[in-house]
């Protein structure tokens, strides 16, 4: 493992729903001191389906220049909006290196699927909300890209209070954890920001 990332890999980190790209200001000055160059894209979560998203930071890639190495780091519906990124051609394809996805509704959401019933929550949360609850995420593909999992198993509540830690599982992933924390503030959690850290260093020249 380098002790530092090579200056030309970008990390673009993915916000969840109803957050902003705020939410991970803390996972991304992390990411900077270990030597990556680092993007926050937001998108309009709550107002478009998951394949506009993918669409919106796809045209933002497209816009600036391709790096040698691109990773990303995920929280919650950015998980699913990078899987569906991999189904698109496009130069910075052809660099994916690495994801970390913290807190992914891979299988759905049964918290979301037993509260949308009558669809009320889908029409206040927005298209990608429905989509989670319908199980979407088991038709995206899984990434070609080595890929780890950081799953919440907070104190008191079930999983991480929105996603169960069988929920979070994809098949194929390079390392899959279980952290003490709650769905919302995963991505500030101290082990998962080493995890995260260490698993995109480990890239391979």
């Amino acid at each position: 493992m380098t002790s530092a990332a090579p200056a030309d890999h970008l990390v673009v980190l993915l916000h969840g729903l109803g957050r902003t790209r705020h939410s991970l200001l803390l996972m991304d000055r992390s990411l900077t001191r270990a030597g990556f160059t680092t993007l926050r894209i937001g998108y309009s979560s709550m107002r478009q389906p998951i394949e506009q998203h993918a669409a919106a930071v796809a045209k933002r890639l497209d816009e600036i220049p391709t790096p040698n190495r691109l990773s990303f780091v995920t929280h919650s519906l950015g998980g699913l909006v990078v899987r569906q990124l991999c189904t698109l051609e496009a130069p910075w394809r052809s660099v994916m290196s690495r994801i970390v996805m913290l807190a992914p509704p891979n299988h759905g959401a049964s918290l979301a699927s037993a509260l949308d019933r009558g669809g009320v929550l889908r029409g206040v949360m927005g298209p990608s909300y429905g989509q989670i609850a319908d199980g979407v995420a088991e038709t995206l593909p899984v990434p070609d890209v080595p890929f780890a999992i950081f799953a919440g198993d907070a104190p008191f509540v079930p999983g991480d209070g929105l996603l169960t830690v069988e929920e979070t599982r994809l098949e194929g992933a390079a390392e899959h954890h279980v952290v003490p924390v709650i769905h919302t503030f995963i991505m500030n959690h101290p082990e998962v920001i080493r995890g995260t850290t260490a698993f995109l260093l480990s890239a391979p020249d």
